[in-house]
């Protein structure tokens, strides 16, 4: 990544969908430059571009959720004192009106393959491992196989920082090159939850990016704003697939507890008959509170891609095809499966 790296991101990352309340739009836009200051940070350059895109926003950016605003604060605080222009990020910050519960038969899809997935068996408790030291590596090569379509992890770019894992959203993106790079700090997770966060969910990342710059596509149209929902509603139906291909009970109980919570970051829909959406009810996440265009794309927009046989400009045909011919053999060995994809296309 180059300075020119960082301005050509920033302007992706301001770029978001039309229709966003004010919450929303500087909330998004302050979580895509925490994102990039982050990786601004990994290869070592000046933050100065960060800082003139804050200033731009001028008003908007008291708008944003603190959390938003908390973050981008800190992070940049690595890199020497913030500016004044910070001081006012979230000063206005007042929560937007709840979206509308999720309806229809996506969000209902959702439901009903989460509901296919087991049987399931709690984690046994056990030792946290760091992404950093190698454990995510490990993740991203070994679960491969559970992934259509995936790319040898030897060609990833993996660059280690001494960021706060909780200062973080996204570590993925591609290098100044196209080269699919992963910023390492020190995400503390079990083993099994490894296989899953990195094995499938960022691994789905590397691979759309790596398939892309294949392609002689920009992998960077994926990192933001309406690519970066269509590549999370990819990670969705993966970990999906995953669930309902592992003979594994506890891999299937940890991506499960993963459905429930990408469902609860919206208002539960009453689907009283799914134990999805039943256990989801009792949970909430205010951080998509700000976030219910993107909390939408784990869920709906997952299903909506899946039912859609992974049409769409930002996926590449052989990742397209690996998609169809997996999710077409998960159907051909559970019958209802089959149902509720039939139901939905």
């Amino acid at each position: 990544m180059t300075v020119p790296d960082i301005r050509k991101a920033i302007s992706h990352a301001t770029a978001l969908p039309e229709g966003l309340s004010a919450q929303e739009l500087a909330s998004w836009t302050l979580r895509g430059l925490t994102e990039i200051a982050l990786f601004g940070i990994a290869h070592g350059l000046p933050l100065d571009d960060i800082d003139d895109a804050v200033a731009s926003l001028g008003a908007l950016g008291k708008h944003a959720h603190p959390r938003f605003a908390d973050r981008l604060r800190e992070l940049r605080a690595t890199a020497g004192p913030p500016t004044d222009v910070f001081a006012d990020l979230a000063a206005d910050w007042s929560p937007p009106a709840p979206p509308k519960t999720p309806s229809g038969p996506a969000v209902e899809g959702f439901c009903r393959l989460a509901d296919l997935i087991g049987p399931m068996r709690d984690e046994p408790p056990g030792m946290f491992v760091s992404a950093a030291d190698g454990h995510g590596r490990t993740a991203l090569a070994e679960r491969e196989s559970w992934r259509p379509a995936s790319l040898p992890t030897t060609g990833v770019v993996f660059i280690p920082v001494s960021v706060l894992a909780a200062l973080t959203w996204r570590v993925w993106t591609a290098g100044s090159t196209g080269t699919p790079t992963v910023v390492l700090v020190e995400e503390m997770l079990s083993p099994p939850t490894m296989d899953i966060w990195w094995g499938i969910h960022n691994g789905t990342h590397l691979d759309h990016l790596g398939q892309l710059a294949l392609d002689g596509r920009d992998p960077e149209e994926i990192e933001y704003s309406s690519g970066l929902l269509i590549t999370e509603s990819l990670a969705m139906t993966a970990e999906l697939l995953a669930g309902l291909e592992t003979e594994n009970p506890t891999t299937a109980r940890l991506i499960w507890d993963g459905l429930v919570e990408r469902l609860a970051r919206l208002p539960v829909p009453p689907l009283d008959s799914s134990r999805t959406a039943r256990r989801a009810q009792n949970l909430s996440d205010a951080e998509f509170t700000a976030l219910p265009t993107l909390a939408g794309a784990y869920t709906a927009g997952a299903i909506e891609l899946l039912a859609s046989g992974f049409d769409h400009p930002l996926i590449p045909e052989r990742l397209r095809d690996a998609m169809r011919c997996r999710w077409d053999q998960a159907s051909d060995r559970n019958p209802d499966v089959a149902g509720v994809l039939r139901d939905l296309r």
